[in-house]
């Protein structure tokens, strides 16, 4: 490469670490991204929670006594008497 300008060579040799570079930023920022959007459904599982735990609440002090039904959440978490497991899952009904 004789002919070639020096300032080409001196592009040459500075693209593969400015591409590097680039693709370690497009990374870092696709991580983010979607730490972000863990962190956001983790949220919005526990505002479920919340509003089904609140509305519970609610049930038991308007009508002033609790029974079995309001102690099982409703849209929220059932839990089995029978076999001491709980099973966390939205219940759908």
């Amino acid at each position: 490469m004789p002919n070639v300008p020096t300032w080409i060579q001196y592009l040459q040799a500075l693209s593969t670490p400015a591409i590097a570079l680039l693709a370690v930023t497009i990374g870092v920022l696709q991580w983010r991204t979607a730490h972000q959007r863990a962190v956001l459904d983790l949220f919005d599982r526990r505002m479920e929670n919340y509003d089904a735990l609140n509305a519970a609440i609610f049930e038991i002090l308007r009508e002033g006594k609790a029974t079995t039904t309001n102690l099982v959440w409703k849209g929220c978490c059932r839990v089995s008497w029978k076999n001491q497991t709980n099973d966390c899952r939205p219940v759908r009904s």
